[in-house]
């Protein structure tokens, strides 16, 4: 019966989950709404923001604006969970993709944020010192405040330093340590500081000594180099330098890099006076910036290439160049404004980010309290079946415990009884050798008495000598044998039963229980009141009757084999 019980409510269990699962995914399908390009609502969302930061990272460079509708989706879900490491990497990530995209302001105040975070719960050091880099990007290219961002680059090296926790620090982050010594080295040789500026820019080359092949921060911190040393003079060396830099980023097809390794080889070339040599490396600079559409760098070499033709009188094509020099600037000035225009754009789309993950949110929120209501009512009716359950085999508990008890109670007092039947056999077994010994003392005295009666002559004393012996047979006690018949036959019925098929007359019965218990002629006497002859004819007889006449089998040991 409990056995069928706990199936079926096994099987009902079953049924409320099939059923709960059932209706979470319905509730789950309601909230879904589009997320990462695809339809899927989630309950963890710790595991959807990390999702999210995954893919902005992926699309950080290829698509920018991607990756900053990511980052922010994460780290509206990130302040919702309330996790303290997850919200400084979405920050750090909306500050990257909002610098990307051009927004400065709001890629400083995202990455200030982080940094409050890290600083004040002294967080990760080398995500810190990441920070501390972008942030001084931001400072460098906003062009108010770089003090702010030689600072801030200054906090990097310090927190990539403690990151290490070893003087190998250089080692361990060759590449950030060399762009922001290139960075500050660029910083210096714009405000034509030379000694810092070459500081920082061997400093540069030095933390990627290790790092063999090509590296584009090696690159352009030669190209830095170069323009360091034109400037000063130094144009033997720029020129062994920047032969370097141009077989590099031409093998590696860094046609950027490649295009402003040409541009300072022209400005050598022209400083030394060499003007045709200098206007072709300045042409093929300028196609290159072109392919390339980097129209800051097309700026800077047309017009570059509009003083040259002024100088070699090649005055159309000076107008040319100058022509190509306001395109660019109107390509400068479409972008500023698109720019403008973006972020005004990016304000509502920060709003309508975070509604749409907010909203999303509150269906998950709603779906997940339906789903925890259905699961506590359907955890309510099985504790309710399970105290059912708890209860009913307590009182079946109970009974067995008070029936077990009644059968020990039983048992005891059957117990003592039966200690009690042995300890009352044990004292009439006692009393009835007493009374055996007393009667074997009569026994004794008859025969004496008979041994006398037989020598006296006279008739008169052989009277007296009679009455004496009536006496003494008046006081035995005849009722010995029935008192121990039925104290031997309680503990013997199979031996009675077994007597009662050989057709023995009471005497011979009586004589078999006395010769079974390996008693003497003398105490047979005692208990019958027959003399000792008589007792050994009654022996004869019996043995004759059994048929162990002419056998040397003992007739108590056949006795004690008659039952077995």
């Amino acid at each position: 019966m409990g056995i069928k019980l706990l199936v079926s409510i096994l099987l009902y269990y079953l049924r409320l989950k099939v059923l709960f699962v059932l209706l979470f995914c319905a509730c789950q399908a309601r909230g879904n709404d589009q997320m990462d390009g695809r339809k899927g609502g989630r309950f963890n969302v710790v595991e959807e923001a990390q999702l999210l930061l995954a893919a902005a990272d992926s699309n950080m460079q290829s698509s920018p604006m991607l990756a900053l509708e990511y980052s922010v989706k994460a780290e509206v879900l990130a302040r919702r969970a309330s996790d303290n490491q997850l919200l400084p990497l979405a920050l750090m990530k909306k500050g990257m993709a909002s610098y990307y995209v051009g927004n400065l302001g709001g890629a400083a105040e995202s990455l200030i944020g982080c940094k409050n975070l890290l600083s004040n719960e002294g967080g990760d050091k080398e995500m810190l010192g990441r920070v501390y880099n972008d942030l001084a990007a931001v400072y460098r290219y906003s062009g108010f405040q770089p003090d702010s961002a030689l600072v801030y680059y200054k906090r990097a090296i310090d927190a990539f330093r403690e990151a290490a926790e070893t003087e190998e620090y250089s080692v361990l982050y060759a590449k950030e340590l060399a762009a922001i010594y290139s960075n500050m080295g660029q910083m210096y040789v714009e405000e034509e500081a030379y000694e810092q500026a070459i500081f920082y820019l061997d400093r540069s080359l030095t933390a990627l000594s290790q790092k063999k092949g090509y590296d584009r921060v090696r690159a352009a911190t030669k190209i830095s180099l170069v323009d360091l040393w034109s400037s000063m003079g130094k144009t033997l060396g720029a020129d062994s330098l920047l032969s370097e830099v141009l077989s590099a980023t031409r093998a590696e097809e860094d046609w950027v890099l490649y295009s402003a390794a040409l541009f300072y080889k022209g400005k050598l070339l022209e400083r030394v006076n060499e003007l045709d040599s200098a206007y072709l490396f300045y042409e093929r600079a300028l196609a290159e910036a072109q392919s390339a559409e980097v129209w800051t760098s097309v700026d800077k070499i047309a017009l570059a290439l509009s003083d040259l033709a002024c100088r070699m009188n090649r005055q159309e094509d000076a107008y040319e160049y100058l022509q190509l020099v306001q395109h660019a600037k109107e390509k400068m000035r479409r972008g500023e404004a698109a720019l403008a225009l973006s972020k005004m754009e990016l304000e509502e789309k920060y709003k309508k980010w975070e509604e749409e993950v907010t909203s999303q949110m509150d269906r998950s929120r709603v779906s997940y309290l339906i789903v925890l209501g259905l699961a506590f009512l359907g955890g309510l009716i099985l504790l309710s079946l399970y105290i059912a359950i708890v209860r009913k085999q307590r009182l079946a508990q109970l009974e067995y415990l008070e029936s077990e008890l009644v059968k020990r109670q039983l048992e005891t007092e059957r117990e003592r009884l039966a200690t009690e039947v042995e300890d009352t056999k044990q004292k009439l077994a006692l009393n009835l050798l007493e009374r055996m010994s007393a009667n074997e003392m009569v026994n004794e005295t008859l025969q004496k008495l008979m041994e006398v009666y037989r020598q006296v002559p006279t008739v008169s004393s052989r009277k007296s000598l009679q009455a004496i012996s009536n006496s003494l047979r008046n006081i035995q006690d005849h009722s010995l044998w029935e008192e121990f018949e039925l104290l031997y036959k309680h503990s013997n019925s199979d031996f009675f039963e077994a007597l009662a098929g050989l057709g023995l007359t009471s005497n011979e019965r009586r004589l078999c229980v006395f010769l079974r218990m390996n008693m003497a002629t003398k105490e047979i006497s005692a208990l019958t009141g027959q003399s000792t002859k008589a007792v050994e004819v009654a022996r004869t007889r019996l043995r004759r009757k059994l048929g162990l006449t002419n056998t040397d089998v003992d007739l108590s040991e056949y006795l004690m084999l008659l039952v077995e």
